[in-house]
């Protein structure tokens, strides 16, 4: 038997591959036929080249390596793809809520920039408070400089309004909703804190010149026209500051979308709008747009939205900046089969033209229709 069983191992070792044959490197052989060395392979530009583009600003940290090594090509976008496999994988969706961070950072905070550190979005924690809605409400207002509550010949004056109106719904809600709102509505101001730390040194009048152009894609191809106030801008903006307001938007919607879908949000038939000076807030119970004219409901100049249902035609900015005066705009969609339409040349649908969009549609059979700023 232990004759047969040496004979046995003798055949396997005999028939079986050795380490040492690897398969030939194909590619190797062949430029090595012409007299080229993988090392070739590439452009590795030099000062003397004459009329070569040495200085070219908007380039991404990563070009010029991979211009010298195009053959990296591939481990650079495999690891794009490690992320989207990893961050969007169904058990990661169902067990965290922080795919969209992860996401935001890994397929472009990182690519953008390179070595921001993306351990938390630090979002700020809702502390023990008593209506927890209004004063989240009242710190956007104290943001833009306005006191909440103004007095007059000693008594308390009856404007701002708002008071009433936030007490009257916050009582309509379960105390997790409201902190939920609460928390959202806390954060977003410190996401709008940060991107005005972002462009704390651009000239507003040229932040208004570029918000406005509406005809890069048409003229950009062939350099047909020059705005140097779009260089004036890159030069001057904080892009960490922004890029960091971005990741905390993305950390804020998921988180957001996922607690209110487990712990339960506004009533049916119930909404709640209110203008902040930074943009409309909208809470939209499903079927509190059934008297809506068509169903239809403008998102121009909103701040957050959150539709909580409603099958619904959805126009304007859906989550995108549309004002200079509308740093951040967030608009999450929990269910209904919705359309979302933009007919303008208006950014939309999570376009954050000098600021953070963001439109995440959690649930529905839904429909986009928009134009080149989407």
């Amino acid at each position: 038997m232990r004759r047969l069983s040496l004979i046995f191992a003798l055949i396997v070792t005999i028939s079986s591959p050795t380490a040492a044959e690897t398969p030939p490197d194909i590619l190797r052989l062949a430029l090595d036929s012409v007299g080229i060395s993988i090392e070739d392979i590439g452009f590795r530009p030099q000062g003397y080249w004459n009329r070569f583009p040495l200085n070219i600003p908007y380039k991404l940290t990563s070009f010029d390596a991979l211009f010298a090594e195009p053959l990296k090509l591939y481990d650079y976008s495999k690891t794009m793809a490690n992320a989207v496999e990893r961050y969007l994988e169904p058990k990661c969706l169902d067990t965290s809520s922080t795919s969209l961070y992860h996401l935001t950072y890994n397929l472009g905070v990182d690519r953008r920039l390179g070595g921001f550190r993306n351990y938390s979005a630090n979002l700020i924690p809702l502390g023990d408070t008593i209506n927890p809605l209004e004063k989240a409400i009242d710190a956007l207002f104290l943001l833009d400089g306005k006191p909440p509550v103004y007095y007059a010949f000693g008594n308390k004056s009856e404007w701002p309004d708002y008071h009433a109106k936030v007490k009257e719904f916050a009582s309509k809600l379960s105390p997790q909703s409201e902190r939920i709102l609460a928390f959202a509505l806390q954060n977003l101001a410190d996401i709008i804190r940060w991107r005005r730390l972002a462009f704390r040194n651009c000239n507003s009048a040229t932040m208004q010149k570029v918000f406005d152009n509406r005809d890069l894609p048409s003229n950009q191809s062939d350099g047909t026209v020059y705005y140097p106030e779009i260089d004036d801008l890159a030069r001057d903006v904080d892009w960490q500051s922004l890029h960091y307001a971005a990741l905390k938007g993305a950390a804020l919607v998921e988180m957001i979308a996922d607690s209110l879908i487990f712990y339960g949000g506004v009533p049916e038939n119930l909404s709640f709008e209110l203008m902040t000076p930074f943009g409309r807030i909208a809470f939209l119970g499903a079927g509190s747009l059934k008297g809506a004219k068509e169903k239809t409901y403008d998102t121009d100049h909103t701040l957050i939205v959150i539709d909580f249902g409603n099958s619904a035609k959805f126009t304007g900015a859906c989550g995108a900046t549309s004002k200079i005066s509308n740093p951040v705009s967030l608009f999450i969609d929990l269910g209904g089969d919705d359309t979302y339409e933009s007919l303008s040349e208006n950014p939309s649908m999570g376009a954050g033209l000098l600021g953070v969009g963001i439109l995440l549609d959690v649930a529905g059979n839904d429909r986009y229709s928009g134009k080149d700023f989407s």
